[in-house]
């Protein structure tokens, strides 16, 4: 059974325990082995991770070919830009299905997509955990080609980006130690990162 859940940055996460292992847990059977599988979760404790998704469009201008007028990146990372690697196995990303291959799975950090297009469409993002019984989740962003105001400027990249927060609710014990463990990575810096709006 899913046992996390995705919360928008207005809401105040739920309070997270602070005293490493020394936590209550629950047992239950695991629902893909068939009930003979015990799985130790801590009870009565949330945790929250912080992600950020979104797209960094470049005009191509005179280097555009017919139908490509622009090069894009849709990515997944920590909100701070960190490696989510340690508790994310891997991310698809579902884009249009005129480009070849439209289910991109992708395995490793960085979480990210690169494509080039002209038009803007809807692209589901589905997060993988490290541990099994964590029910996949889903996020969609909206792949934006073109600025606002409608004055293209080959200079400035087109960046939409969103945060949100995973809320994982009476995780295993080994899970949880994993995000504890990890909760302070530094960030990582990439190609485009100075073009990210904000640091969040």
């Amino acid at each position: 059974e899913c046992i996390c859940e995705m919360v928008p940055r207005n809401l105040t996460p739920l309070p997270l325990n602070t005293e490493g292992m020394a936590t209550p847990t629950t047992t239950e059977a695991s629902p893909n082995s068939g009930g003979k599988t015990q799985i130790n979760r801590t009870k009565g404790i949330s945790i929250a991770r912080g992600i950020s998704f979104g797209s960094i469009a470049f005009p191509l201008g005179r280097k555009a070919e017919e139908g490509k007028t622009h090069k894009w990146i849709c990515f997944l990372r920590g909100a701070n830009n960190e490696d989510l690697s340690y508790y994310v196995k891997k991310v698809q990303f579902s884009l249009h299905p005129s480009f070849p291959n439209p289910k991109r799975v992708i395995e490793k950090f960085p979480f990210e997509v690169k494509e080039k297009g002209w038009g803007e469409f809807e692209i589901a993002i589905k997060i993988f955990f490290q541990d099994p019984s964590e029910k996949p989740v889903d996020v969609f962003h909206v792949l934006r080609l073109f600025p606002a105001a409608g004055v293209i400027d080959p200079e400035k990249p087109v960046v939409s980006e969103h945060y949100d927060e995973i809320i994982f609710n009476q995780p295993r014990e080994d899970f949880y130690k994993i995000l504890s463990d990890n909760a302070n990575l530094p960030p990582v810096m990439l190609k485009y990162t100075p073009y990210r709006r904000r640091s969040i």
